[in-house]
């Protein structure tokens, strides 16, 4: 059974025939807000992977704005 986020995102691409994934995302701080639960965040639970484009999610806001990313140390 497929969450309300997951039928919204799937009816964002009804037109093309396929769901949103994290890589329809911009690395932005819009998608980081609301750590742990942003749109990132969501993405990356629902495909189970980080995104091949991590190193620009890491890089989205200042330093120390957004909690580290998919496993990071919080150490930094």
């Amino acid at each position: 059974m497929r969450t309300i986020i997951e039928k919204w995102a799937c009816a964002r691409c009804s037109g093309s025939g396929r769901m949103l994934t994290i890589a329809d995302l911009r690395p932005c701080r819009w998608n980081l807000y609301g750590q742990p639960y942003s749109w990132f965040d969501l993405f990356a639970e629902m495909e189970g992977a980080p995104p091949r484009n991590l190193a620009k999610w890491r890089n989205a806001g200042e330093p120390g704005e957004f909690a580290p990313l998919c496993g990071e140390d919080h150490a930094r």
